[in-house]
């Protein structure tokens, strides 16, 4: 969890105290900087510890965002989504013939698995992805997926880095905009 201290709250309501509104909308202004700042930097995270393209995480995250406002100087970013086919994972593998063996992996940091059983498929809608049989007949078959982005987001290796810039861009910006309302630039009127 990303917060403000109750040192830096004190600091502009003091401050900004005789100013109508403004101790709120300052926050306000601090904690969206804060949910810009942690949304960009988990894309950042996830593809470098995910062989995943921009494209495809771009199609595949469900991004909640509440922003916070002069009545209600609270704001949360919660991310949602589905499973991503392991295909996208690697892209490189939608070319492959059906007889060669399936290689493929979600972290960039972790050599690829090869799968003995799976193959990669066209299906009649288009849709290209590793498949196993889920028995030894031809059919029913079963697609491989990755993660979601909300399980990457999670990862050890993303998580701490995305509220570590937050909780730095909340610092900073406490002083900025403070200095900002101070200069007449904040919605004062």
């Amino acid at each position: 969890m990303i917060e403000i201290t109750e040192r830096q709250i004190d600091r502009v309501s003091l401050i900004l105290d005789g100013l109508k509104n403004m101790p709120e909308t300052a926050l306000a202004n601090v904690i969206n900087r804060a949910l810009t700042t942690a949304r960009s930097e988990s894309d950042k995270g996830i593809r470098q510890t995910y062989s995943i393209r921009q494209a495809d995480l771009k199609n595949n995250r469900n991004i909640s965002v509440k922003n916070a406002g002069r009545s209600d100087v609270e704001g949360s970013l919660s991310y949602a989504g589905n499973l991503i086919p392991l295909i996208k994972f690697n892209p490189g593998l939608e070319g492959l013939t059906r007889r060669q063996k399936v290689q493929a992996r979600q972290l960039t940091r972790n050599p690829p698995t090869t799968f003995k059983d799976a193959f990669v498929a066209r299906m009649s809608n288009g849709h290209v992805g590793i498949f196993e049989r889920k028995g030894k007949e031809r059919f029913p078959i079963k697609e491989i997926m990755g993660s979601s982005i909300a399980h990457m987001v999670e990862n050890d290796d993303v998580w701490p880095a995305v509220e570590a810039a937050a909780q730095d861009t909340i610092d900073k910006r406490v002083e900025q905009e403070i200095t900002r309302i101070l200069n007449g630039y904040g919605g004062r009127r």
